[in-house]
């Protein structure tokens, strides 16, 4: 009969037990990270009762954590996947709406920009044109300012989420570590009666510490984990965790970028492309999109600045001044002037992209006057300037030179020649002198401009443009003679000169050095078996005009088709040189700018003569080509991120519902289970009652 009892109230405790479980779980339906628990029992050891092994009741051996590590690890990975993109979005989409507002963005400003300058060719004396255009550079450079603006209000959004984030990630980590702690505290090495709630707070803390930043946690023997953020940096080392601060870099170029560091010890910055996942890496991500866009944007003004203050300056205005600059980039703000000593001790290439960051902040528009927007060309078609002390050989045929203009940019392998200079017409050919009335030296002649009827332009001998150009109209006789010169110095008399705002209308088309590849490989062409080169261009000093205006000009003569005869490079852009260093070679400009260097798998000899390597143009063919190839990148990505964004949402549902079927609490179970053990616990009630029932009678037996 104590067998009885004893058994009774085994199952009693059990019963209570399993409803103790039950009622848990069933409270904690909606808490977060909540891991469904189930009561572990199991037989007592029985005895020998001299019948056999009748059994001595149930004991209890665990409260059980139904868990599957897998899953887990699936919703914090599904998790920090989720917020990266979900953030980058956020951020991409304000960047698309920015830079690809059709009507009142850069590339409609852009393209009434040109328009004005093509308006105004028709009438170039017509002071509401003049105004028009002026009026319409003044509002390319609002615009360009005004996305500028836009787009700094993003980083700074941006840098407020990097903040916000690390923030975020230090309480957590913190916490982490403090659960850690106590876990160590309650921990049996053999692996049961664990603190099992506490547990769960713990990994429902690494899910929340992977929306802010991807993160991985590592169990330990002692029940602790390591907790390891990015591409492996350590966050949660067991009971110590190490915090992080958002502060700007210190890196040199760098000390506009707010970066992460270990807050801890000697400051440490941890490389970028380290913090990935979560919305810090999508934050993180999105910055260097934005800084990309910046920096074309920013190419973009400064070529803009340069090619039109350039062309202005050829010729003169409606005053019959020379031509003065249109726009400015002013960086009257550090790093760039004064210059920090980081910025002096940048390369080239550094100093480029800095420049590029704040040019649209550095642009301005200068010229507001009308009337000093230099339309005519400085150079004229004269009939009676004095040649060499003499007046030139009188005109017989119906011939005259019109539309002259210099154009800018060029760099030719001598001076231009000096004015005036003659061309003279033999019958069948056209040759020139300068103003010695001997041939230049080296030698110059004219060739035909495709697609300009009576078009020439002066070249040298390797058929550089010289930078001068005209029209022949009528019909020449033989011994006609055309002196160009300068033109007098005093007021416009041509109202419809427009020469040089022609060469102006022509700068649209230019293609960018934003377009230009960094690197690249060029397969050669020819006898033999041509190798291929790997070529990379050399980024000139922005600080220095002059390798500002190398620069432009080199792209400006791609593609370059170069020829090798067995012992050097032929075909070369006048004032271009190749210098060999074994299997490397630099194309170098007349002032020994190193432009380009190429290398080959070994140096060329005879073997290759014949063989011709083409270096390419520039992607885009024009200021408004580029752009659009700018717009359409950011908005190929803005829906990439959104649609991953939208797949890992789905994602993040799915995971999250295969692991609530394995370790959710299912209200439906739980109400089976309370009827069940609240049966097992009435049925064990009745057991310990039959039991003192029996020893009753006994003991009234005895009586």
């Amino acid at each position: 009969m104590a067998g009885i009892l004893n058994i009774g109230v085994s199952g009693l405790n059990a019963a209570r037990a399993a409803l103790n479980v039950t009622s848990q779980n069933i409270s904690n339906v909606n808490t977060a990270g909540y891991h469904r628990k189930a009561l572990v029992q199991s037989a007592m050891y029985p005895q020998n009762l001299g019948y056999g092994f009748p059994g001595q009741g149930v004991e209890l051996n665990d409260v059980q954590r139904i868990y599957d590590r897998f899953l887990d690890k699936q919703v914090q990975t599904a998790t920090a996947s989720n917020s990266y993109y979900e953030t980058q979005f956020s951020y991409m989409k304000q960047l698309d709406d920015v830079i690809a507002n059709s009507t009142n963005g850069i590339s409609p400003r852009l393209q009434q920009f040109f328009s004005s300058v093509q308006t105004l060719t028709s009438d170039p004396s017509s002071i509401p044109s003049r105004q028009a255009m002026i009026d319409q550079m003044s509002s390319l450079v609002n615009t360009m300012k005004s996305a500028d603006d836009r787009m700094e209000e993003l980083r700074l959004g941006i840098n407020t989420e990097i903040k916000s984030s690390v923030t975020a990630i230090n309480g957590i980590a913190q916490q982490i570590a403090d659960l850690n702690k106590q876990i160590t505290m309650l921990w049996r090495n053999d692996g049961v009666q664990l603190p099992n709630d506490i547990i769960d707070q713990r990994d429902q803390a690494v899910t929340e510490l992977n929306k802010y930043i991807n993160a991985t946690m590592v169990p330990l023997g002692d029940g602790t984990v390591n907790v390891y953020i990015g591409k492996g940096q350590s966050l949660v080392l067991g009971n110590d965790a190490a915090l992080l601060k958002a502060d700007y870099s210190t890196q040199p170029g760098m000390e506009q970028e707010l970066v992460v560091y270990y807050q801890s010890g000697a400051p440490f910055e941890i490389p970028t492309r380290l913090l990935t996942g979560g919305s810090m890496g999508g934050a993180l991500e999105m910055r260097e999109t934005l800084d990309d866009t910046q920096k074309r944007i920013g190419q973009m003004a400064m070529e803009i600045v340069d090619r039109f203050n350039r062309q202005n300056a050829q010729g003169v205005d409606l005053n019959g001044d020379a031509g003065t600059d249109l726009f400015e980039l002013r960086f009257n703000f550090p790093p760039v002037n004064p210059p920090t000593p980081d910025y002096s001790a940048k390369t080239d290439a550094e100093k480029l992209e800095i420049q590029q960051r704040y040019a649209v902040r550095a642009l301005s528009l200068l010229q507001t006057d009308p009337n000093k927007i230099a339309a005519a060309s400085a150079i004229v078609f004269d009939r009676n300037a004095s040649f060499n002390g003499a007046l030139p050989t009188k005109l017989a045929g119906s011939a005259a030179i019109s539309q002259i203009s210099t154009t800018a940019p060029f760099t030719p392998a001598t001076a231009v020649p000096a004015m005036p200079i003659q061309i003279r017409f033999d019958g069948t050919n056209y040759s020139i002198t300068d103003n010695t009335g001997a041939a230049h030296v080296p030698p110059l002649s004219l060739t035909r401009i495709p697609g300009v009827s009576g078009g020439f332009k002066v070249v040298d001998q390797s058929g550089a443009p010289m930078g001068i150009q005209f029209t022949v109209s009528g019909t020449p006789a033989a011994n006609d003679t055309f002196v160009i010169a300068n033109r007098t110095p005093g007021a416009l008399l041509e109202k419809g000169e427009n020469s040089n705002l022609l060469e102006m209308a022509k700068l649209q088309a230019l293609a960018t050095v934003s377009d230009l590849p960094a690197s690249g490989k060029v397969n050669g062409i020819g006898p033999g078996t041509p190798p291929v080169l790997n070529f990379t261009i050399n980024v000139q000093d922005p600080d220095v005009a002059a390798d500002k205006k190398a620069q432009l000009d080199f792209v400006s003569k791609l593609p370059i088709t170069m020829g090798f005869n067995g012992t050097n490079f032929t075909n070369l852009p006048s004032g271009y040189t190749v210098v060999p260093a074994g299997s490397t070679y630099s194309l170098q400009d007349a002032s020994s700018r190193t432009l380009m260097t190429f290398t080959a798998p070994a140096a060329l000899g005879a073997a290759n003569a014949g063989q011709t390597f083409t270096f390419p143009a520039p992607a885009a063919s024009n200021f408004q080509a580029t752009f659009g190839q700018m717009v359409t990148a950011v908005g190929s990505k803005t829906n990439e991120v959104k649609a991953i964004g939208a797949a890992q949402k789905v994602t993040l549902e799915q995971v999250t519902m295969a692991r609530e079927r394995v370790s959710g609490v299912n209200l439906d179970e739980e109400a089976a289970n309370l009827i069940k053990f609240q049966q097992a616990y009435q049925a064990s009630s009745k057991v310990i009652q039959i039991g003192q029932g029996l020893f009753d009678s006994v003991l009234q037996a005895l009586r």
